[in-house]
């Protein structure tokens, strides 16, 4: 441990291999990345000198290079061994099972369900395949009996997909699991080197032999008179007390499983490398030889440090200052941590010191600009009746659609959608002529002609493409992956056929699998990986991040089908196993020369347990007197934080701007002079800076809605009234709420809550006609109303409406009201709390009539029933309302008068649209 594996086994290389036969060795490594280190190494310990490089093959590539490590025998090799199924044809052939056993017990099952099961089962059979386990009938059938509860009966019969109907299958296609066909190679291959050893060198490095296969195959090269096996941080001087001591969750387990098998001791194995007793063999020992820690001597451990973080944002700042220290010392660094997120979250702020850490993987294909524009198409085909998915296809690069298009199109898409699926948003005749609307207007329909179709995952492929073609006219980022993705559908066969939301699950699952980056960028001396992808390297500094015990050893995935037991029984690995390959990362990685470890207090809002490696560490230190804090390094934390702390803070100020009078506005909506008294910023904001809120892209729908549209159907009820001068019968009825209800007939909620209300708002304006209509000269709905208020101070104001119906009658005006909601009370109008009704009597005085009545008129809604609040005029007048109002009014137009932002709001009051402008949180605390 905390040698330079890499590096040892260049030396060990060039010292028992002449040069002439170098070209010849064969050296097999854990990944294609360790390869890449040992061919470093290797070129360092050759000093310049000019030389071929051995033939370097990754453990996972052995069936690819077969004919390399096979030599001339390889062909027989390959007429012996199974032909492999496609990952992607054996999932799919698993989902298909899965679909059909759930059709038998009459519980469909969704494909994107089926494909999450098939992956469980996938996962089990690979765990069965590498642990040499057979899962047949007769072995199930043992692992449960009566007692057992109920959900394990139908476990069994859910298994029979793989150890029954799958065997099956395997026999009648002529072809075996990728997993399966790995095994057999390795060990054909193994046994082809033990009958004719090969004449060339072969030397395996890195790897733990932690299944009975590759242990198997270790040996054979072992056996070998050229072979040979470096066993990664084998520490030969390790007592035999407690070598024998090593179970299941040691570091050395499975190393210690392999020696077993000639059998041999750590005194038997020679070492590459002399180095001090590790303190991790202490910390990571056996839980039994806890009690003795303190009688022993405590190994080094000066290069050790921990840093507690308080959340996951704050780890990510220090991993980046821990990362630019080791930048500008030039110390060669690695971040090792199983959290992809984390390493995305600190190449983002390393950017901030411009500095770019190349992943092997960055992000999903889904993230990719083909990935967007493929999850962009579906999910319009998918939700036809939204229009956000349908401008976010519009607008993205590869569609190539004119940008003036987009602009004219760009009001269309706000507020509520009242169009039908498969068409754009409402468009003027000019939009409409504008080159390109029509091919895009064509795609729109056509994409809502797809979503009601059935086909084969291939003609769906097809069909998608088909609609992209016009518009798409050069490959983005991604698409070679997702095209060679794309391209296992062929074996989606088994599926049948797939409505639109089976070939989203399908799409989807394709489109989530990891993407790898050009790295055409590089930080040569630090690097973002994975455990396994820093195996067989070293580093001058090792940072070990996220140290939570979710993490570091991870948590054990409970296997939904065969319990803890039931596994140990079959012969599978135990969690424990797992935690022994995550104990060996540890070990050599944190025996480096400078090892930091950080990890957050609290993950998500949640507080969490640190890595039980760490605990470890920790009580072993204590046991020597030794106090945690001596190896805490805080000071990272508060360098982070003094980074992005403000230098100085001064609240914001309520604002109060005061436009010039000739800014200030002289025209006013009638239905917008509340706010003068609530919220006198929102006028300014409307009026002097001319800002008007958008509303949101497929905004959902509101009460406002239904008010406007019962506004509409009242209108429509007026209007028979007027042509016919008869109540409206309940056929007519129905009519106008259909024609009101129009927009949103594809919305089966609004139809099944707002027919009946919007029935009932009618049905009670139609009796109130009944009863209103012989008093009135005349009746006006959705009258425009505007005129010039004369002010005191010789200036005027012109206050401009429409008023919902204005009833003239021999005795005044009634001015009405219609309210979906809560209307404002008797007592608030005639308090001068709401001035709306006040405002429209004193404008329609000005033209010459007189009002009688303001009155509200509460629609019916749930089981209440309608409610009308009327006020006089004249009892507003006798409490000086429309002069105060006129005052209130010159106090506006006053140069000194500022607009203040929500002067009288009270906790639970609605807020202001216009609150991020004017920074109300901030200075309202």
């Amino acid at each position: 441990p905390g040698s330079d594996i890499a590096g040892l086994t260049a030396r060990f290389v060039l010292d028992r291999i002449a040069p002439d036969a170098l070209p010849h060795a064969i050296i097999l490594v854990p990944t294609r990345r360790a390869a890449v280190a040992l061919r470093d190494a290797l070129r360092q310990q050759l000093g310049g000198k000019a030389s071929l490089s051995p033939r370097m093959v990754a453990f996972a590539d052995i069936d690819r290079e077969l004919a390399l490590l096979a030599g001339a025998q390889a062909m027989d090799l390959y007429e012996r061994l199974p032909a492999a199924l496609p990952p992607e044809q054996h999932r799919y052939l698993l989902a298909s099972q899965v679909q059909a056993f759930e059709r038998r017990r009459l519980r469909p099952v969704t494909l994107e369900h089926a494909l999450a099961l098939a992956d469980d089962l996938m996962a089990l059979q690979d765990q069965c395949t590498r642990a040499d386990v057979a899962l047949d009938p007769r072995t199930l059938r043992q692992l449960y009996h009566a007692d057992f509860a109920q959900h394990w009966e139908q476990s069994l019969r859910f298994l029979a997909i793989i150890s029954e109907h799958w065997p099956a299958l395997e026999v009648e296609m002529g072809m075996v699991t990728t997993a399966a066909r790995e095994v057999a190679t390795m060990r054909a291959l193994g046994e082809l080197w033990r009958e004719s050893p090969p004449t060339c060198p072969i030397i395996a490095v890195g790897s733990t032999a932690s299944q009975p296969s590759t242990a198997e195959f270790l040996k054979a090269i072992a056996d070998l008179p050229h072979g040979a096996v470096i066993l990664p941080g084998l520490d030969p001087a390790i007592p035999p007390a407690e070598w024998e001591s090593i179970s299941p969750g040691h570091p050395l387990f499975h190393i210690k499983q392999f020696l077993a098998r000639w059998p041999l001791a750590p005194a038997d194995i020679m070492p590459l490398a002399s180095a001090p007793r590790s303190i991790w063999l202490d910390a990571l020992s056996a839980t039994a030889d806890i009690p003795q820690w303190g009688a022993r001597p405590l190994p080094p451990y000066a290069g050790l440090r921990i840093i507690p973080c308080t959340h996951a944002e704050e780890e990510a700042r220090v991993l980046s200052l821990l990362l630019r220290e080791a930048a500008e010392a030039g110390t060669r660094t690695a971040l090792v941590t199983p959290n992809e997120g984390l390493m995305a979250r600190v190449a983002a702020h390393m950017r901030r010191y411009g500095i770019h850490i190349d992943r092997l993987h960055a992000g999903t294909l889904a993230e990719s600009e083909t990935g967007r524009l493929w999850s962009a198409l579906l999910e319009v085909i998918r939700e036809p009746e939204r229009v956000l998915p349908l401008r976010a296809l519009l607008h993205h690069r590869l569609m190539g659609i004119d940008a003036g298009l987009l602009r004219a199109l760009e009001p269309g898409w706000h507020g509520v959608k009242r169009t039908r699926p498969g068409q754009l948003p409402a468009a003027t005749d000019t939009v409409r002529e504008l080159p390109g609307y029509g091919a895009i207007h064509q795609l729109a329909r056509e994409m809502h002609a797809l979503s009601r179709r059935e086909m084969t995952a291939e003609q769906w492929l097809e069909a998608c493409r088909a609609l992209l073609a016009p518009f798409v006219s050069e490959s983005g980022e991604g698409h070679e992956a997702i095209e060679q993705e794309l391209g296992s559908f062929g074996h989606a066969y088994a599926l049948g056929v797939l409505d639109i939301q089976d070939f989203s699950a399908l799409l989807s699952a394709q489109l989530a699998k990891p993407r790898r980056s050009a790295g055409l960028q590089h930080y040569p001396a630090l690097v973002m990986l994975t455990p396994v992808e820093a195996r067989l390297q070293s580093f001058e500094r090792v940072i070990l991040a996220d140290m939570q015990d979710g993490q570091w050893p991870g948590l054990a995935r409970p296997n939904a089908w065969i319990n803890r037991a039931s596994a140990a029984a079959l012969g599978l690995p135990s969690p424990e196993d797992s935690i022994s390959l995550a104990a060996h990362d540890i070990l050599m990685l944190g025996s480096a020369a400078d090892v930091v470890m950080t990890y957050p207090q609290r993950d998500k809002g949640s507080p969490v347990s640190r890595s039980r490696y760490i605990e470890r560490l920790v009580t072993l230190l204590a046991m020597h007197g030794v106090d945690e804090s001596t190896i805490t390094a805080h000071e990272y934390t508060g360098w982070a934080r003094q980074l992005d702390a403000a230098t100085e803070f001064a609240p914001a100020t309520r604002p109060g701007p005061r436009p010039a009078p000739e800014q200030r506005p002289r025209t006013l909506a009638v239905s917008k002079l509340n706010d003068l008294f609530t919220d006198p910023y929102s006028i300014y904001v409307r009026y002097v800076l001319s800002l008007r809120k958008l509303d949101p892209i497929d905004a959902d729908l509101a009460p406002s809605d239904f008010g406007t549209l019962a506004h509409h159907a009242l209108r429509r009820l007026a209007d028979h009234w007027d042509t016919q001068g008869r109540p409206a019968n309940e056929a007519e009825i129905a009519a106008i709420t259909e024609d009101g209800l129009r927009h949103f007939s594809d919305r089966p909620n609004v139809a099944l809550f707002w027919r009946r209300r919007l029935e009932r708002a009618l049905e009670f304006l139609n009796a109130e006609e009944i009863i209103r209509r012989p008093e009135c000269r005349a009746v006006k709905v959705e009258h425009d109303i505007s005129a010039a208020l004369p002010l005191g101070n010789g200036e005027s104001i012109t206050l401009e409406g429409r008023l919902d119906r204005l009833e003239e009658r021999a005795s005044g005006a009634v001015i009405i009201d219609y309210k979906s909601g809560k209307p404002p009370t008797t007592k608030q109008v005639e308090d001068g709390n709401d001035v709306q009704l006040l405002a429209y009597a004193m404008v329609l005085a000005q033209t010459g009539g007189t009002t009688e009545n303001l009155e509200y008129w509460e629609l019916p809604k749930g089981n209440a029933a309608a409610n009308i609040q009327s006020s006089a005029m004249d009892s507003l007048a006798a409490n000086n309302l429309p002069d105060k109002l006129r005052a209130a009014l010159e106090t506006m137009l006053n140069a000194d008068t500022a607009f203040l932002a929500s002067p009288n709001r009270k906790p639970g009051d609605r807020a202001s649209d216009y609150d991020g402008i004017s920074r109300y949180d901030e200075w309202a605390g």
